[in-house]
């Protein structure tokens, strides 16, 4: 297995048959198809020089950094080749119901075009947002929708998966941090939706807001 080390010497050597799924590679690596899993598993999590040593301490198998890179690089680019971004994944929202959707956007640093913005929406029913008395509300299911890019794509991509819930008027409320492109997108796609400045983006402008609000 190139770029992976086994390190058996504490359970003394053990053959595989090459018709085993543990001999088998995938996707052009002689890697078996559960490693492959714990590599991307342990390199989404951490930079890739730390990922390779969770591994040796968990498994005690030593894989080079730059062949978790390779591996969790190869099927980052096929998930997002993949159009299933349209498929619903929450149950069907009732009639009494609302359907939340909270849109923001964060800057990060890409190695080929510099500071890029990811929108992320995530969207979820009143049902399914759980308090507690005396305690921080928590909500049990969501679905996430993220876009490296131009918001038309995500605002587009948005959309199929809010009108597959087939909402009826009333029953939808967008969270934002009241960003002109999110403002637009919902004025323009949804004008009987419900707007809401979220609360850290709101209290941000609260003093200025008093300051010119109240005079005296």
């Amino acid at each position: 297995m190139t770029g992976v080390k086994k390190n058996l010497t504490r359970f003394g050597k053990i053959s595989i048959s090459n018709e085993h799924n543990f001999s088998k590679g995938n996707n052009g690596f002689q890697i078996s198809p559960r490693m492959q899993e714990l590599m991307i598993f342990a390199g989404q999590y951490t930079c890739y020089e730390k990922s390779n040593e969770v591994l040796e301490k968990f498994i005690s198998v030593e894989v080079s950094a730059a062949q978790i890179y390779r591996v969790t690089d190869l099927y980052g680019r096929q998930i997002g080749k993949e159009d299933d971004f349209n498929e619903r994944s929450l149950t069907p929202v009732r009639k009494d119901d609302t359907l939340y959707v909270e849109t923001d956007g964060s800057m990060v640093f890409t190695r080929e075009d510099g500071w890029k913005e990811v929108k992320v929406g995530r969207i979820f029913k009143a049902s399914d947002s759980i308090r507690i008395d005396g305690k921080s509300g928590c909500i049990s299911h969501s679905q996430y929708i993220a876009h490296l890019g131009d918001h038309k794509k995500f605002s587009s991509q948005m959309e199929a998966v809010i009108e597959s819930y087939n909402v009826k008027t009333g029953g939808l409320v967008f969270i934002s941090d009241g960003a002109s492109w999110i403002r637009n997108w919902v004025e323009d796609a949804y004008p009987d939706a419900v707007s809401v400045l979220d609360f850290y983006h709101a209290s941000e402008h609260l003093y200025d807001f008093v300051e010119q609000f109240f005079k005296e």
